[in-house]
């Protein structure tokens, strides 16, 4: 029988701030955060930074310095979930625990600082851009300070990263070597380089002006999506092993499926066969019907061709449940983290889930064309989801779906 996997820490830092219920009271409220960068003088740059991000107050000077920002985010994420599950990698065996890190970007704006300084003549960090820039450093950290010594991985599979190593992390779990993993994911992609590029894309919204009307998932007057920074984590155990110490589960991980769709670029397939069996492989993995998801939450990023390729990626995985199941766009509130939005997302579901509401997608004032759902829109919706769907897509066809359950 394949072993039970529950979630019993959460951890984030993002635009509500730190913590889940500063997170949960955001989503409750309904209002985008999105908003000028500062960094920006002409107020032509919008994003979602993360608030009152102080890492050197968690890490220390000389940790927080040997990090880049995404992994000073993933980092304090993973730290505030294990404290959230009464730090279960202190009394298991080190070799029983892992890290399952993931980001899309990297520290992607330590490598492009460092360059402007070389560009400039200006005396640069010298060796240490080395581990400052790479991707994994954050796991690394993390086993140094908590003694883990099984796998120390780190993904990156574009805005599917995190659900990713949500996966790896529950394959390893259920085959018994391991008994505890950290899954966290940081993202820091608001850079000027980088936010330019997804504007002249027309990836990213070019709704300057407005900033709170920019992301607007599945409505008629979308135009691109809005880049955040986020770290988050959640600490995935054996059910049994959570039950020998005595610790509660915050939800149950059930279901993982990712697929591809075999194209290459940032258009997905004509075809939605392949997202939408991701979606229909995850539900059956969990042991349930699409009758029985009560809460779905879209990847949504908010982009002229994602939006109606999801919408009928769901109707045909769903069927005639497409029509009664509630569909949140959680990117219209929280911006598009990429790597880290799938366990952002997963971390502000189960909050939603323990207070028992479903959050609204703001922005969506008119459906657009091929885009029809059951929407959650003009506030919360009172309603205890058992069992919650979360989509999660990628540039180059990736697709996944995670389906979690209440304790």
């Amino acid at each position: 029988m394949v072993a039970g996997v529950v979630i019993t820490g959460l951890g984030v830092v993002s635009a509500a701030g730190s913590g889940v219920e500063a997170l949960v009271d955001k989503l409750a409220a309904g209002k985008p955060l999105v908003r000028h960068l500062n960094a920006d003088p002409d107020g032509t740059m919008i994003g979602v930074p993360a608030r009152d991000f102080a890492p050197v107050d968690v890490l220390g000077r000389n940790v927080a310095r040997r990090l880049g920002r995404a992994a000073q985010l993933a980092t304090v994420a993973a730290e505030m979930a294990l404290q959230d599950a009464g730090n279960p990698v202190a009394d298991c065996e080190p070799a029983r625990c892992a890290i399952s890190e993931a980001t899309s970007t990297g520290n992607l704006g330590e490598t492009l600082a460092y360059q402007r300084q070389r560009l400039s003549n200006q005396r640069g960090p010298g060796a240490r851009i080395v581990a400052t820039a790479m991707n994994g450093s954050a796991g690394g950290h993390l086993c140094a300070q908590h003694g883990i010594r099984g796998p120390a991985m780190a993904l990156s599979n574009g805005s599917c990263s995190s659900a990713s190593a949500l996966g790896v992390a529950r394959d390893l779990l259920q085959t018994g070597a391991i008994d505890v993993v950290v899954v966290t994911a940081g993202e820091a992609p608001l850079v000027p380089e980088l936010v330019s590029l997804f504007a002249d894309a027309r990836l990213g919204s070019r709704n300057t002006a407005s900033p709170a009307e920019a992301c607007r998932p599945f409505d008629r007057d979308r135009d691109g999506t809005v880049l955040a920074e986020a770290g988050a984590a959640v600490v995935l155990e054996r059910a049994e092993t959570a039950r020998d110490r005595g610790a509660p589960s915050r939800a149950r991980l059930l279901g993982f499926q990712q697929t591809s769709d075999g194209v290459a670029g940032v258009r997905p397939s004509d075809s939605v066969a392949e997202r939408a069996r991701a979606i229909c492989d995850a539900v059956a993995d969990a042991g349930l019907a699409p009758s029985d998801i009560d809460w779905l939450c879209a990847h949504g990023p908010g982009t002229r061709i994602n939006d109606p390729h999801e919408a009928h990626a769901i109707r045909e995985a769903l069927g005639a449940a497409a029509d009664v199941v509630p569909v949140t766009a959680l990117k219209a509130t929280l911006g598009h983290a990429l790597g880290a939005c799938s366990v952002l997302e997963l971390v502000a579901a189960i909050g939603c889930m323990e207070q028992e509401f479903l959050p609204c997608t703001p922005n969506l004032e008119h459906v657009g064309e091929g885009c029809e759902l059951r929407h959650v829109v003009g506030g919360p919706l009172t309603r205890r989801a058992r069992f919650t769907a979360l989509n999660s897509a990628s540039f180059g066809g990736r697709n996944a779906t995670i389906v979690v359950g209440s304790p």
